[in-house]
């Protein structure tokens, strides 16, 4: 099954100009969703430990983007998202595989035996270096709460030695 998400998220309200807006949600004081800064996020279904990564890394509350497809992200439902270059995407995608990561955690018959080869839980394939490196500085940011979490990214053009010890152990995102 898949959900096709496209710009008709712009035309809930939001112009092109500002679809990486940050406004209090319907309802809301602004002054009043700063007492309750991360509450946002936290309503999507991530965990604390993402919430304060994402908070620490300045977002007030979640881009249009972000409130449409991650909820369904968390489902576990193929996603196809295209909107504006700062829209977000990056970080829709990147919340719910970290969250999917501490769920494995937290689910005795998901986790890795101790000493048992394994591969990345996660595994991103970007169509550019530029992009590879993107979501490679996500998860690290997004992830800081994360205990133990390993990323490492392997792109053309950049010497074996480093790629090569950066993959040994077990990664949870590559």
């Amino acid at each position: 099954m898949s959900f096709e998400l496209k710009n008709d998220v712009l035309d809930q309200g939001l112009s092109a100009d500002d679809s990486h807006a940050t406004a209090a949600p319907a309802g809301v004081n602004a002054a009043d969703s700063t007492a309750d800064k991360g509450a946002e996020f936290l309503a999507l279904g991530l965990a604390p430990e993402i919430v304060r990564a994402i908070t620490h890394a300045g977002y007030d509350s979640p881009t249009a983007v972000q409130a449409r497809a991650v909820p369904v992200a968390l489902t576990g439902v193929d996603l196809l998202v295209s909107s504006q270059t700062g829209s977000g995407k990056t970080a829709a995608f990147v919340w719910p595989a970290l969250q999917r990561i501490l769920d494995a955690r937290n689910d005795p018959a998901k986790r890795r035996a101790k000493g048992a080869p394994s591969g990345p839980r996660i595994l991103v394939l970007a169509p550019t270096r530029e992009l590879a490196l993107q979501v490679s500085r996500a998860c690290t940011v997004y992830g800081h709460g994360v205990q133990g979490l390993r990323v490492a990214h392997v792109v053309g053009g950049v010497p074996y030695h480093a790629q090569l010890k950066a993959l040994r152990g077990p990664l949870d995102v590559l």
